[in-house]
């Protein structure tokens, strides 16, 4: 995915941001970015559209060094293209040592669930 590649290399995509909230959302990850708040790496989760497709949403992963971000990356449908409209995570917590959890992880669309 192109705007998670550009923030792990310190860029912003601009051209993946929904046109309507564009200058919002950048000027928001830049704040991150220049504060050196960028993930190493990612993961994604299962992405969930609503009905009709106009808009999706998917858990993210973000890794950092040496912290861990976990939150939700949203799209939505614009001009015959997908964007992204927003990204709930805690940038800060990428800086912040992680401590592992010790209980048993069940994937839920709803975060952790215990056993």
């Amino acid at each position: 995915m192109s705007f998670l590649d550009g923030l792990a290399a310190g860029r912003l995509e601009e051209e993946v941001l929904l046109p309507e909230d564009r200058q919002e959302l950048a000027r928001s990850l830049e704040y991150y970015l220049d504060l050196g708040l960028r993930p190493k790496r990612f993961r994604l989760g299962t992405v969930y559209f609503d009905r009709p497709a106009e808009a999706a949403w998917l858990n993210i992963r973000l890794f950092g060094a040496p912290g861990v971000a976990e939150g939700e990356l949203y799209l939505a449908a614009s001009g015959g293209r997908w964007y992204v409209s927003d990204i709930q995570t805690g940038f800060a917590l990428l800086a912040e040592p992680y401590v592992g959890r010790t209980e048993k992880y069940i994937p839920s669309a709803y975060g952790w669930r215990l056993q």
